[in-house]
């Protein structure tokens, strides 16, 4: 399932295990429970160029098996680029989780024992993200000075909500899960979701700020699926960003 790929990643981030698969800007990493598979080949994926061309870049995840021959199956569609929702899938985005499926299939290990995990591709998006005749002019919602800022890797250029929250402003915003992990050690509190909200009004990326890392990812999957009504500016529609809180209670 989508959305369980970054508290997968975050609970494997113990065990991960960096290996030499890297070009200029994409790099591959194992993560794997317990044991860890002994790579023999490890193709980095291409980096699609309309994706680098827009800016969009991030890790991109790819659930997979590996049988007793080392050869790799894949057990989902991929997840990312994060902070990017699992539900977009803009031609930058579908392209990037192709090519890391593409290069996880190819991937060889020594034969032996089976082994299920995480093939992770980070593709490091340009530092100067460009549009691809899409203007992402953004807006502050009851905020007349606006300042500029970039939703990491995702190829957008967007105006803040300074200190602002959009809780209130919602047409829908569904609750997270308190995830068993963060029961177990009583995390609780605020946890601070930055957004990016498209011109139809839905959630384009969700990104934690603040908060227990362990009750980041599940604020953030809630956050991904709330809608808003679309902003206009000048009569067209804009792209907003601003923050969602959630409060955690024990």
């Amino acid at each position: 399932m989508r959305s369980t790929f970054l508290l997968l990643a975050a609970i494997l981030t113990l065990t991960a295990v960096n290996v030499p698969a890297q070009e200029k800007d994409v790099t591959a990493q194992l993560s794997f429970y317990g044991n860890q598979p002994t790579v023999v080949s490890l193709p980095v994926p291409a980096y699609p160029i309309g994706a680098k061309s827009a800016g969009v870049g991030g890790a991109v995840s790819v659930r997979v098996a590996i049988d007793s021959n080392g050869i790799v199956g894949v057990l989902g569609d991929a997840t990312g680029p994060y902070p990017v929702c699992d539900a977009i899938n803009t031609p930058p985005v579908a392209a990037l989780r192709k090519s890391a499926t593409a290069a996880a299939l190819k991937a060889r290990f020594e034969p032996g024992a089976v082994f299920d995990g995480r093939l992770v591709y980070t593709f490091a998006a340009p530092e100067e993200p460009r549009s691809l005749g899409n203007e992402s002019r953004g807006v502050i919602l009851g905020e007349a000075s606006p300042t500029k800022s970039t939703c990491a890797g995702c190829g957008q250029e967007v105006k803040m909500v300074s200190g602002g929250v959009l809780n209130g402003k919602a047409l829908a915003l569904p609750s997270p899960t308190y995830p068993p992990a963060a029961k177990a050690v009583r995390a609780s509190g605020a946890v601070a979701i930055q957004v990016l909200i498209g011109e139809d009004g839905l959630v384009y990326s969700a990104q934690g700020v603040t908060g227990h890392p362990l009750l980041r990812r599940a604020s953030e999957v809630a956050a991904c699926g709330s809608k808003f009504m679309p902003t206009l500016l000048e009569g067209m529609p804009v792209k907003v960003s601003g923050i969602i809180t959630y409060n955690y209670n024990l």
